[in-house]
């Protein structure tokens, strides 16, 4: 972790996050990150990466932020606001979240026409 990551932040959440979440998830935090991050592989080469708050109050022009944002597998950039949002969201797989945000592509697609 770098002093961007914030540990007093960042650790109780990561923590949190690798007990609700089970087996194969790890810490992967990049010093050049602003935030910390966890990820998952899930297929090869296929990841799923968390970056956890590194702020109580968000401040984008100081790269502090305090809500959780997820890249799965370099395609989706969802964002949550809990780690419940997060555990829910990776509650049925990987699979059924990236239908969900599948879905929500298109009906945002479909509203935009």
């Amino acid at each position: 972790m770098n002093d961007k990551h914030n540990a007093k932040v960042s650790e109780p959440i990561i923590k949190e996050l690798l007990e609700k979440l089970g087996e194969g998830w790890e810490v992967n935090c990049c010093l050049n990150d602003s935030c910390a991050s966890i990820h998952k592989e899930f297929e090869k080469h296929e990841w799923v990466s968390i970056y956890v708050p590194n702020a109580l109050e968000e401040d984008a022009s100081n790269e502090e932020y305090n809500t959780f944002s997820m890249t799965v597998f370099e395609e989706y950039y969802p964002q949550y606001k809990t780690i419940d949002d997060v555990v829910e969201a990776l509650k049925y797989g990987v699979y059924d979240l990236i239908h969900e945000l599948e879905a929500i592509e298109l009906r945002a697609k479909q509203e935009s026409n």
